[in-house]
């Protein structure tokens, strides 16, 4: 999945939420995406990217993860309005959803607060269990997790599927 945002005037934000999520069946489940933002340096006007889960629609939010100006900055160039990358300049993180998990169903949120200056780029968003984690025998034998559109603008679809043993 992929998701850019880039926001006018000052101030705004934009959040998108994913459907509701079940994970108490996936032992030490971790979120992991990558990240491409250009900082350009004025400790002011530094945009803030934020991770929640939620049990009402994003109503009430539990924030798990946030950065933003230099924390939020990857190995690009923010030049003229735009910003300058290529396939290095980009940072990836995994975060445990496991303390989480346990407390299905939830959503997960993607909170962009800008203020008017760079752009930020989401993307290869995945929810899968770590390496070396069992599933139970109880548990299905495979697990697709697909997200569409690609790339989204405000909505996407997140489709699991469940084979069984």
């Amino acid at each position: 999945m992929k998701a850019a945002f880039s926001l006018h005037p000052a101030g705004t934000g934009i959040t998108t939420l994913t459907p509701e999520i079940d994970l108490s069946f996936v032992p030490d489940p971790v979120l992991t995406f990558d990240v491409l933002y250009a900082y350009d340096y004025i400790p002011a006007e530094a945009d803030t990217f934020k991770l929640f889960y939620s049990y009402d629609c994003g109503i009430t939010r539990h924030y798990f993860f946030e950065r933003g100006g230099l924390d939020l900055k990857t190995d690009s160039v923010y030049s003229n309005y735009s910003v300058i990358f290529d396939s290095t300049s980009w940072s990836s993180d995994t975060i445990s959803l496991y303390s989480i998990a346990s407390h299905a169903p939830f959503q997960i949120g993607f909170e962009m607060t800008s203020i008017g200056r760079c752009e930020f780029f989401l993307d290869n968003i995945q929810i899968l269990s770590l390496p070396g984690s069992e599933l139970s025998e109880n548990s299905p034998s495979e697990i697709n997790l697909n997200v569409y559109p690609n790339p989204f603008t405000r909505e996407f679809t997140v489709l699991l599927e469940l084979i069984a043993n």
